[in-house]
């Protein structure tokens, strides 16, 4: 909503609010409070006379915020923002990776038929027991 919009909604449920009439700090501080973080932020540091001097700068800070818009310096963390997101993968969103269904082939001369290295057997193959979840055997 504008700043214009505002004032004639904030002028129109003020009739409700004995206060807002009678003191016009009170009305100055509960128009401020409702502007939009940005406009508020650059009103905050000056002292207004009235209302209608409140509503004219807040419709100023408006116009300027509205100009400038296009116009921003750059900030220190731009360059993070301008990243393109990272490439989609290519499996579809939610479904694991496939596990490997065959076991390496066994090298030349025998060794484990689980990992394929030559030291051990298939029976004491500690990858084996770590993915089937056998528990390590004591020494």
């Amino acid at each position: 909503m504008t700043v214009a919009q505002y004032e004639a909604k904030f002028d129109e449920l003020s009739r409700y609010i004995p206060k807002a009439l009678e003191d016009e700090e009170y009305k100055l501080e509960k128009f401020k409070e409702g502007l939009k973080p940005g406009i508020q932020s650059r009103l905050c540091t000056w002292d207004f006379r009235d209302f209608p001097e409140l509503v004219d700068k807040a419709m100023r800070v408006e116009k300027d915020f509205e100009r400038n818009v296009h116009f921003r310096p750059p900030t220190r963390d731009a360059p993070f923002r301008l990243r393109q997101p990272p490439p989609a993968s290519p499996l579809p969103a939610g479904r694991p990776r496939p596990l490997p269904t065959r076991a390496p082939p066994l090298p030349p001369g025998g060794g484990c038929g689980y990992c394929g290295k030559n030291n051990h057997s298939t029976s004491n193959c500690f990858r084996r027991m770590r993915d089937q979840g056998i528990p390590p055997r004591g020494n």
